[in-house]
């Protein structure tokens, strides 16, 4: 009897083991799944990742190529001195051929316009003035998207003038589309 028992115990004690054997078996299988699929997943994010930083660096070169050569176009007529581009606080817009510009300075609530002309044109008061005055009147209105720079970069103009309700004539009256003439 106690040699059956014995028997019994050692049988069930290699039952045990060899079941222990598929279990650990069965897991060391699984840890390795495991493994291969974060090591697969891993390896998408590093290519993913880096598609997305050369789409990032790729965009930015062609920003900066226009940034430049904008800028280029500006020194042209401008000088180097001169140039104007906007940032945070003011919007800077030229015409297509980068005679004229209007500075809209939202931080000091000031808007500036501003034409080149030859010698021979600026001696012509009422030519200057007139000038003047379609550049102002396209300041006011402007719902920007028109700058050389905004063209090319496809970017939309806004729904309403950028100065909409922000501009006043002497007598107080808000400048509209249909009195932005006057």
């Amino acid at each position: 009897m106690k040699t059956s028992i014995f028997l019994s115990f050692v049988l069930s004690l290699q039952i045990i083991m060899a079941q222990g054997t598929d279990d650990q078996k069965e897991f060391d299988k699984f840890k390795k799944e495991q493994a291969a699929g974060i090591a697969n997943e891993e390896s998408s994010f590093q290519n993913y990742k880096a598609e997305v930083t050369k789409q990032y660096d790729d965009y930015k070169a062609e920003q900066d190529r226009l940034m430049k050569e904008y800028t280029g176009q500006i020194e042209k007529k401008w000088g180097i001195k001169k140039v104007s581009v906007s940032t945070k606080k003011e919007y800077v817009s030229y015409n297509a051929s980068f005679t004229s510009r209007s500075k809209i300075d939202f931080e000091k609530g000031t808007a500036k316009v501003e034409v080149l002309m030859t010698v021979d044109e600026a001696k012509n008061q009422k030519l200057v003035e007139q000038k003047l005055k379609e550049q102002l009147t396209q300041t006011v209105l402007t719902k920007g998207g028109t700058d050389p720079l905004e063209v090319k970069d496809n970017i939309a103009p806004e729904t309403q003038p950028l100065l909409a309700d922000q501009v006043q004539m002497k007598d107080g009256q808000t400048v509209t589309e249909k009195n932005a003439n006057q």
